[in-house]
């Protein structure tokens, strides 16, 4: 799983997860909306460095 937010934007923040640590991970970053949460395989498919 991942959550972007602010995605496309030079203050985007991405975190990376499980579906069981994504909701932990997101609250301990303080990750506010605008933000878009992935599920599943594709999350694997990102680009080297990026999340």
């Amino acid at each position: 799983a991942v959550c972007i937010e602010r995605g496309t934007t030079p203050q985007q923040r991405t975190v990376v997860g499980t579906l069981g640590t994504i909701a932990a991970l997101v609250d301990h970053a303080q990750i506010q909306p605008p933000a878009l949460t992935v599920l599943g395989e594709v999350v694997n498919l990102r680009p080297e460095g990026v999340g």
